[in-house]
């Protein structure tokens, strides 16, 4: 039996085998199929990208994205220096967020707003969690001309909303920054505030793929093949109740 192996897997097999093997009459036993989750991570990336083609885009702004990124954690702060597992991809880095170090890898995510629903991931990445947000959406942000994206501090960039503004007619809105030893004017908050309350959704949807999948925590990943399964394998099933809403559970 592989060490990256799961409960929620095995939860999965159990779930299968008893409510839906009239689907499923071939089975194999829960080693096999833990095994061919392993030997199939490479195509559950395209999978997700595919499932979340088929959303109804009735209700979506496609000209306003929502971006945010989540920690990944393979092991806590206390372990972050000896840790080696997946080093392709993981290292040490901070959640500013929660005021952690911690060793693994962090998911970014920009996503189509939606009024009053959750909004639709159009753009998943994952990178080293040393790795800054802005540093790694930078090349996506540079590309896409007549759309907004409303970001929080960690893309503040003067000069590239400018260029975004003049040469993709393209806007990053972001919270204003307080400089040291300065005192935050009323307009500065208003703003602010209006910019979290527009973002406010992005952090929801987050929560509830965390909630609808553990995802956060990837303690039992012992290798680059078992932490892409844990990623996209939880994504892609998390998008598939998303999209899908007759899949929820």
């Amino acid at each position: 039996m592989l060490e990256e192996q799961n409960y929620q897997i095995k939860q999965m097999h159990k779930h299968v085998k008893k409510y839906l093997l009239s689907w499923f009459p071939s089975l194999p036993s829960y080693q096999r199929f833990n095994k061919r989750l392993n030997d199939w991570e490479e195509l559950f990336p395209l999978l997700l990208s595919r499932v979340i083609q088929s959303a109804d885009l009735t209700m979506t702004d496609t000209g306003t994205s929502l971006g945010d990124s989540m920690p990944i954690i393979v092991a806590s702060a206390k372990r972050g220096n000896i840790a080696k597992t997946a080093p392709e991809y993981c290292n040490k880095g901070c959640c500013a967020s929660k005021d952690t170090y911690y060793y693994g890898v962090k998911l970014h995510t920009l996503a189509f707003r939606r009024p009053d629903h959750l909004p639709l991931p159009q753009q998943v990445i994952i990178s080293q969690a040393s790795t800054h947000d802005l540093t790694v959406m930078r090349p996506y942000l540079q590309n896409q001309p007549g759309q907004h994206f409303v970001l929080d501090k960690a893309y503040c960039d003067q000069a590239l909303a400018q260029y975004m503004e003049e040469i993709l007619f393209a806007q990053l809105l972001t919270p204003n920054k307080k400089q040291k030893g300065q005192t935050e004017q009323a307009a500065d908050r208003l703003w602010n505030t209006m910019i979290s309350h527009v973002r406010q959704p992005i952090e929801s949807l987050f929560s509830w793929i965390e909630q609808k999948t553990s995802i956060q925590s990837a303690a039992k990943v012992r290798s680059n093949q078992g932490l892409k399964l844990h990623l996209f394998g939880k994504l892609t099933a998390a998008m598939i109740a998303f999209v899908f809403p007759c899949f929820n559970y």
